[in-house]
């Protein structure tokens, strides 16, 4: 038995952060087999994106006391130093170091707990097995990436 105090919610999709290095193998559309907890379930990739990322304004930057006094409004120093500090995301490049990705549960909703780990393991749902010839092996491999549960709709 076990004490909780409120019920927790079944669901059939969730958000899963992983490192971005590790998914390789990942792509938009494919079927994987999640496990979370002691769930075993298929589920196929919905999205993968970056993670927002905090935007921290000029006013905010210099709230901390960093403000001289004696500011030059005609100076190109500041306007330099920050150019140098955030430098614009080039497409193609790996900008964010995480990556969230969607997973909608094919089956049936499941028990999925936020902070719960979660490992998912490429080549799930109905290609698991490759074909029907008689002998014929399977295409699952052991390739997984574990990553933590950040969001869960109902």
């Amino acid at each position: 038995m076990v004490l909780a105090t409120s019920q927790p919610l079944a669901t059939r999709s969730f958000v899963a952060q992983f490192k971005r290095e590790d998914l390789e193998a990942l792509a938009v559309g494919n079927h994987v087999v999640v496990y979370v907890a002691s769930v075993r379930a298929s589920a196929r990739v919905v999205s993968a994106r970056a993670p927002d990322s905090p935007v921290v304004s000029y006013q905010e930057s210099h709230r901390n006391g960093d403000y001289v006094q004696d500011h030059d409004p005609f100076s190109f120093d500041e306007v330099a130093e920050a150019l140098e500090e955030s430098q614009a995301p080039v497409a193609g490049s790996v900008t964010a170091s995480e990556l969230l990705v969607t997973f909608k549960l094919d089956a049936a909703k499941e028990f999925v707990v936020l902070g719960d780990q979660v490992l998912v393991m490429p080549g799930g749902g109905p290609g698991l097995y490759g074909g029907h010839e008689r002998g014929e092996k399977g295409m699952a491999g052991l390739e997984g990436f574990v990553g933590v549960v950040k969001e869960i709709f109902g």
